[in-house]
């Protein structure tokens, strides 16, 4: 969700990347609650910070709460946002909550 926003948010001139610990896929509310807001991301993908390794990069934003958390892979600017997994609900409509709650925390993050 979180590249999604960023790329939705800020210019074409900033190449946003996203990546986690290991590569996973992209969890179906976590589509379904951007494209609430006109945002698609179905064509994302979910890819291990191990391949970020090789690109020029400015700044990293860690999410990671309970899971593992990527370390530095360089000399970068870091801000680390611990967010929760939306997806640790139980319940569906829990789940779409909590999703949507992450939602409006990456956005007021990302708008500052």
């Amino acid at each position: 969700m979180a590249e999604g926003l960023a790329r939705h948010l800020y210019s074409k001139d900033h190449v946003i990347l996203s990546a986690g610990a290991m590569g996973s896929y992209v969890h179906r509310l976590a589509i379904e609650t951007l494209a609430e807001m006109g945002i698609d991301i179905s064509r994302q993908q979910s890819k291990p910070v191990s391949t970020m390794v090789s690109q020029s990069i400015d700044l990293i934003v860690t999410l990671c709460q309970e899971e593992v958390c990527p370390g530095p892979l360089r000399h970068v600017r870091q801000l680390h946002w611990p967010l929760r997994d939306p997806s640790s609900a139980i319940g569906l409509e829990a789940e779409k909550n909590n999703f949507r709650l992450i939602r409006g925390e990456l956005v007021e993050r990302l708008n500052h």
